[in-house]
């Protein structure tokens, strides 16, 4: 091997670009100057022996190793660069720690600034000054909570009432705010201060949802809430009522309560709740139809037992439209026995589980054995099946006909001639 190849192979490997160029020029000086100085001591060598090999010794003797003598020389030639690498590493590190550090304490220094303007802002408050606080503050939250149906990419979720209910972080004051959804699909509450709230979403007649939520300053915005799809399929149901004889003149109404009984809901966020149907049935299968929202409408407590029964608040139908997805169970049922003596046409007597247990602590009926209500009244599930003829049948529990039996007998002793 050469003195160039010997020397060649024992220095650093090239760099990569760009600094292959210059570097090659130096490795090119070293290897030259070295085989130059190796050269011209093998050439005395040889003048004094015709052995090359013993020559060459010689010279490795005296010069030592030509990899340390190489390596010697190219750390030697970038001493400064590898210097200079080292101390813009380390500077980089330092400056990367530093700016974190930044970061860290701005983002401490921040969170305890929100904490002592929402203390002033309390304080002001406190002291009566309303405005003065809401002007004192510049941290704010834009309250808008999205609804869709279906999935995240679903269409908007229109005109359901969203309730706002919460309080700011650390304020103590909670606030309670009702909007609507519009054709986007929003419910846009203005600016609120961030804190901690929950979100009640309700579509009447349908379902509801309860679910909390963080609003923050920082304008992020809140996930998209998953609505169902509102039903497909609407089925009319007609009604039957399984009335003893002697009830049909006296009862007028049967109070009817249909409980959904279908928990798909429950595995997505958030409390859902379906809501019940109540109907008024005539005992020749007639409905009156009332949403729960209009219930303080419909009865008005007199005194006593007493209700009067608002007619214009129902809606009279031959069927009602059911949805055919869940499955549904009488959750209640109360009968409307008509006051025959009041002066008004529409008053009532409303007659449920309640009174059945008033007559057994009063000792009128020892028959009924039964110390809670039963949940629900009956077992059977009724469902709106498509495409067919729905006719559900409605069966007077044994505790209210007990109870109604009890009741007319005490009105009919009362109401007989003494002799």
């Amino acid at each position: 091997m050469s003195w160039h190849e010997d020397i060649t192979a024992h220095l650093p490997p090239p760099p990569p670009p760009p600094d292959d160029e210059r570097q090659a020029d130096l490795r090119r000086d070293i290897v030259d100057e070295l085989a130059d100085h190796l050269s011209c001591a093998m050439q005395r060598e040889l003048r004094k022996t015709d052995d090359a090999r013993a020559a060459r010794r010689a010279v490795l003797q005296r010069f030592g190793s030509v990899k340390r003598i190489a390596c010697r020389l190219w750390f030697d030639a970038m001493k400064e660069t590898i210097m200079n690498q080292r101390i813009a590493m380390i500077s980089n590190a330092i400056l990367a720690a530093a700016c974190i550090a930044v970061c860290v304490i701005a983002f401490l220094a921040l969170r305890q600034s929100n904490r002592i303007a929402e203390t002033l802002i309390a304080k002001i408050e406190t002291m009566g000054g309303a405005e003065e606080a809401a002007a004192a503050s510049s941290v704010w939250a834009d309250a808008k909570i999205r609804v869709v149906r279906g999935s995240p990419d679903g269409e908007p979720a229109e005109d359901l009432s969203v309730e706002l209910i919460g309080e700011a972080f650390n304020a103590g004051v909670r606030v309670t705010m009702t909007e609507r959804t519009g054709e986007d699909g929003v419910a846009s509450f203005g600016l609120v201060r961030p804190g901690r709230y929950e979100v009640d979403i309700r579509d009447r007649p349908h379902l509801s949802n309860r679910r909390h939520v963080v609003l923050y300053p920082d304008g992020r915005e809140l996930d998209p809430i998953i609505w169902p799809i509102r039903p497909a399929s609407l089925v009319p149901v007609s009604f039957t009522v399984a009335m003893p004889a002697a009830f049909e003149e006296r009862v007028s109404y049967l109070h009817c309560r249909f409980q959904p009984l279908a928990d798909d809901l429950q595995k997505n966020p958030g409390d859902w709740e379906r809501y019940p149907t109540d109907l008024l049935l005539t005992p020749e299968g007639k409905v009156w139809v009332f949403s729960a929202d209009d219930f303080d409408k419909v009865w008005e407590r007199r005194t006593g037992d007493r209700v009067h029964l608002n007619q214009d608040a129902l809606r009279l139908h031959d069927k009602l439209p059911m949805d055919s997805e869940p499955e549904y169970r009488l959750d209640s049922i109360a009968a409307l026995v008509r006051i025959t003596d009041a002066d008004e046409p529409e008053m009532f007597t409303r007659f449920d589980w309640s009174d059945a247990q008033r007559q057994q602590y009063e000792g009128r009926q020892p028959r009924i054995r039964q110390t809670h209500e039963p949940e629900p009244v009956s077992e059977q599930v009724y469902r709106a099946q498509p495409n067919q003829e729905n006719v559900w049948r409605i069966e007077m529990p044994e505790w209210l006909i007990e109870a109604l039996e009890i009741e007319f007998a005490a009105e009919d002793e009362t109401s007989e001639p003494e002799a």
